[in-house]
């Protein structure tokens, strides 16, 4: 396929993940580019996807709640100025969060010093070590954060004197913030329940503290000082909004158009190679651009897309010596009844029958007999005010290769065997909760299990990853994970960018932006726009809550 004005773009992205849709909106809006993005499933939106089920049932796969939404907030700037104003969000109840062990119930409220205040109330001889963490986890963020726009976006002889600078002034929290989360918390803290609470939140970034590096558990940790948040009507509406506002600029969704190679000239990118399904076919096809943006993060980047170049081999080396992160199974449950009748009021549980993170992380596999040690339980239709029946997930981690068999079968046909190891997964994990809120049970109508087949079908993860590259403190010396590539044109644009989760990815996209636009002084552009409000509209042209009208994407089923 030669070029031609139809196949030819300002910037192509591959993926259409949140940080794909940022750049894509960052890129229409402020230099308005044309852009393509191309996305393999029939939806786009990535882990913002939302499914339905007949009788007004929805969830979204990825969206569970988000930190930093309150009006003025700068994570909320963000989010407005990518979607154009397009999308709700709605505060979530307090407590928000509930960290749940033998003998001890704790509730999150909003409010950083709220919550500082419940946690001395509660471990009052932990006291002066809880006011220093407060200060040093904001530290073990800023500082970092710092350090990675500057690796990513100044030239080598200026970011080196930045991250330099950081370790001076961030103290404590800056210089520990590669190191493992363990060794952090267990120096601060005598109290084992009380590190064991601190640490609840470690499944928002998937590795226990023994295996992960302090910066990505402390991003979680400040991320919900503030509480949580949820997109009314479902996270469908941020693709929604990001779509109307590519097309405006003139670019384009393609959707069903799974890229097979980033086309290499010299050591330029020029385009990519797809294979586009038509009806019951697949069709080559090439589309060009003179830059190249993977969202599809460093793993397939460099292993698939970039398999025959050489050039890439340093970085396929790089990503062969970190072990990977977890794969998950996701309980997705209809209510027959108002969960609110048991006491529920959409704040999240994060359910342990211990208090040793690490133990319980390598003991995953039990749940596969049956016997599970840790779930994340949660109600997105109570978090959510358009949602019109009552719904549910319960999530916890699994090992990949107790699935990997059944990774190249028809995702709907995987025999008896998978369906009897998904029912024993789901009946005990059902239980688990029941053991602790009964009644659970009896309210609900249907399950629908997701399993790390299920991800790697629909999301293209490699073994069912949900987060990416392991935040491993490895991790944070990669070169591979960096906005560029050793070729010139191609950036990548992902959570593997920046950090983990939704804001995660978007971040990648923001760099990935930048970079375009001129690097660091790109950034600062993109910060001025951002502070000035949206240039073009995301919001739907109807005033129906965005997501429970056609615009829901629909997942086909987890299984």
């Amino acid at each position: 396929m030669t070029k031609t004005a139809e196949n030819t773009y300002d910037v192509i992205i591959i993926g259409s993940g949140m940080g794909g849709l940022t750049c894509a909106s960052l890129l229409s809006q402020l230099a308005s580019k044309r852009v393509l993005i191309l996305e393999q499933h029939f939806k786009a939106g990535g882990y913002t996807h939302t499914f339905r089920r007949p009788g007004g049932f929805h969830w979204d796969v990825g969206i569970h709640y988000i930190g930093e939404m309150k009006d003025g907030a700068p994570g909320r700037k963000l989010m407005d100025f990518v979607t154009g104003g397009g999308v709700s969000w709605k505060k979530m109840n307090d407590p928000f969060e509930r960290f749940v062990y033998p003998g001890l119930d704790f509730g999150v409220r909003s409010g950083k010093r709220r919550y500082l205040a419940d946690l001395i109330e509660q471990f009052p001889e932990e006291e002066a070590a809880l006011r220093t963490y407060f200060e040093e986890i904001s530290a073990a963020v800023q500082w970092p954060v710092a350090q990675m726009i500057a690796a990513n976006l100044l030239p080598s002889a200026l970011a080196t004197p930045v991250r330099i600078l950081a370790k001076l002034l961030g103290g404590v929290g800056a210089r520990q913030a590669f190191r493992k989360t363990s060794e952090y918390y267990n120096a601060k803290f005598k109290n084992p329940k009380l590190r064991a609470l601190l640490l609840s939140q470690w499944g928002d970034q998937g590795l226990p503290p023994d295996q992960s590096a302090l910066v990505i558990q402390a991003m979680v940790v400040a991320h919900y000082f503030q509480g949580g948040y949820y997109p009314v009507g479902g996270a469908a509406g941020i693709a929604d909004s990001v779509t109307r506002i590519v097309k405006a600029a003139g670019g384009e969704v393609r959707l069903k158009c799974r890229a097979e190679e980033i086309l290499i000239e010299g050591n330029r990118a020029v385009g990519v190679r797809v294979m586009e399904k038509v009806g019951k076919e697949e069709v080559e096809r090439r589309f060009y651009a003179n830059q190249i943006v993977s969202n599809v993060g460093a793993e397939i980047t460099y292993r698939r897309l970039l398999s025959s170049r050489p050039e890439a081999e340093p970085a396929r080396q790089e990503l062969s010596t970190i072990a990977r992160g977890p794969a998950h199974v996701n309980l997705f449950i209809s209510f027959k009844d108002d969960p609110r009748k048991l006491g529920f009021q959409g704040e999240n549980h994060w359910i342990y029958d211990g208090y040793d993170h690490d133990e319980i992380y390598a003991r995953q596999g039990d749940v596969l007999e049956g016997k599970p040690h840790f779930a994340y339980v949660t109600f997105p239709s109570i978090k959510d005010p358009a949602a019109t029946r009552h719904t549910g997930e319960i999530i916890t981690f699994v090992p990949y290769e107790a699935f990997e068999k059944w990774r190249d079968g028809a995702w709907k046909r995987r025999g008896e065997d998978y369906e009897t190891l998904k029912k024993r997964i789901a009946d005990s994990l059902i239980a688990f909760v029941e053991e602790r809120h009964p009644g659970y049970r009896d309210l609900i109508q249907a399950v629908e299990v997701s399993t790390p087949v299920t991800t790697e079908h629909f999301a293209a993860h490699p073994h069912g990853v949900i987060y990416g590259v392991a935040a491993r403190p490895e991790r944070y010396r990669m070169k591979c994970m960096g906005v560029r590539t050793p070729f010139r044109g191609l950036y990548q644009g992902s959570a593997d960018t920046m950090a983990h989760g939704i804001m995660g990815a978007t971040w990648g996209g923001v760099i990935s932006a930048a970079a375009i636009l001129g690097g660091f002084f790109g950034l600062l552009r993109t910060f001025r726009a951002i502070a000035q409000g949206p240039r073009l509209s995301g919001a739907a042209p109807s005033q129906e809550a965005p997501g429970l009208t056609g615009g829901l994407s629909t997942l086909e089923g987890p299984s």
